[in-house]
This record gives C-alpha cells, structure tokens and sequence, in this order.
C-alpha cells in the first residue's frame, strides 16, 4: 500500500523514525543488561512475520472455525469524569478525552499472526451530546506485535465517522487517520525492581512516531498539510491485572499542535485479555 503525504518529502517520513529508532536501539545496548545484542537482532528480524506455516496446520475440526478463530467481540461502556462546557475541536478532530457517555461494540480479527483488522460502532446516551469529531464508528488495521524489541505499524481512525452522513459530512476521512510505527522494549531488571510491586511483573515500554496526512487546524479552521509526533510511554503492573500507563508526547512542528493535543496521557485500571472476561 503506498500513501501520498503532501507537503514532505519521502525521505522525511523514512528518515525521522529510522533515526529515532537506531538511537533508541544505541541506548537500549547500553542501559539493559539482560537484553542482548541478539534478543534485539531476534525481536526486530522477526516483526512483521506472518506466521503463514501456522496456517497450514488445522486447529479444529472443522474449516470453518479455523477461519472464524481469529474473531473476537468485545463489549463497552465509559462515562467521563468530567464534561467540560466547551470541548475544543474542529470538525472531525477535538477532544476525545471529552466524550460524553457511549456504549461500544467492537468486533476484530486477527487472521494470522499479530496482523489484525478492528472496527468498533459507537452509540451514545444522549445523542445530543455528541460533538463533530465523536464518532459513530473507529477502525484500525495493522501489525501489533507485544512482544518486546519488536516494531508495530498501525493506521487508526477515531476521527468524527458518520454511518449516514448529512451535509457537509464525510462517511470517514481516511487522510484525517494516524499511522503509528511504534518499537516496544522492557526496562531492564536492575532498573524496573526499583519500582515494582509485584516484582513478578516486568515495565513495558515502546517509542512510536506517529503521521497524519493532514490534520484540522483551529486557528484557521481549515485542513493542513502532513504533520507528526514522537511518544514514549510505558505501562507499570501495579499488581496482578491491574496496571497504570502514561506517554509523553512531542510534536515536531509545535506550531502544528491543536489546543485539544495532549502533552501527555495517562491511565489506570484492569485489563484481562482472556475471552469471557472484564476489563476496567
């Protein structure tokens, strides 16, 4: 697949992650002991593989279930801490933090290996409440990887989707979208036992880069250009399932940031990946 991003060059979009990346592997040599020059070399070499033999191994009886395997659904609901009066945002961008109360259905599939397909539907207590860039649906696609020394890329779209646009309405704008090329690591033992409760647990951390083919801008109310950022972040286990995560984020043309931009995000809550489970 090849995306068109105005206003760069190609070396601009390849060459702000690759050195990003290529500095963090410089570091990670350095500061984690237990992680080798080879778990890296394993982790990075082995990204993106799909895993096509286990595809010809049946895991079922029957065909039929082997192709629906990788299908899960997964039910939802938030309600926001607080509902500012006036939400910032610009047509199918703004605030998410400051969504109102919705329900969630989301349906993925994940066909082999960690490649995977995500749409969610939207629907809200009060409709009324709901603002241009609260969508009616949120898709995603890519690789995800969560194992350590390993690279993700993924493209998201949480923007202002409508199932039946009115005017001046776009079904979804795919340009509007974010891709993510993200590389996860683990702090090494030495450091992350400092902080550990459970020491069971290990600190999950990755550095993403992150690209919008355009974006809204609020001061002009108009559509700009290819803008990006960098995030790193981690995710702490408190104890058993229960964990806290933050990202830090740095937008690399900070005239490009919106007033709903976060310079930082966290959270905290319980998460079981098992079928048949809640999360918090």
């Amino acid at each position: 697949m090849f995306v068109h991003f105005r206003n760069t060059s190609l070396f601009r979009i390849l060459a702000v992650p690759l050195l990003m990346l290529m500095t963090l592997l410089c570091e990670v040599l350095e500061t984690a002991s237990t992680a080798t020059s080879s778990d890296i070399q394993a982790g990075l070499l082995g990204s993106f593989d799909p895993h096509l033999d286990q595809l010809l191994v049946s895991q079922h009886d029957s065909e039929w279930r082997d192709l629906v395997d990788g299908l899960s659904l997964a039910l939802s609901a938030t309600e926001p801490l607080v509902r500012p009066k006036a939400p910032s945002g610009a047509g199918a961008q703004g605030d998410r933090s400051a969504s109102p109360t919705t329900f969630g259905l989301g349906l993925q599939y994940t066909p082999f290996g960690y490649y995977f397909a995500n749409l969610s539907l939207v629907g809200y207590a009060n409709r009324s409440t709901r603002k241009s860039w609260n969508p009616d649906f949120t898709y995603c696609v890519g690789y995800n990887d969560p194992t350590a020394y390993t690279l993700s890329l993924t493209y998201c779209n949480y923007g202002g989707n409508r199932i039946s646009p009115i005017a001046n309405q776009v079904r979804t704008d795919f340009a509007s979208g974010t891709w993510t090329l993200a590389y996860k690591f683990a702090l090494a033992p030495e450091v992350a036992d400092l902080f550990l409760i459970d020491t069971r647990g290990t600190i999950g951390c990755q550095i993403a880069y992150r690209g919008s083919q355009k974006y809204r801008d609020a001061r002009t109310n108009t559509y700009q250009g290819f803008r990006d950022s960098a995030a790193v972040g981690c995710k702490y286990p408190i104890y058993g399932n229960w964990y806290f995560n933050f990202e830090l984020n740095r937008y690399m043309h900070p005239g490009q940031k919106q007033p709903w931009d976060p310079d930082y995000t966290y959270g905290f809550g319980y998460f079981e990946w098992h079928r048949g489970t809640f999360s918090i």
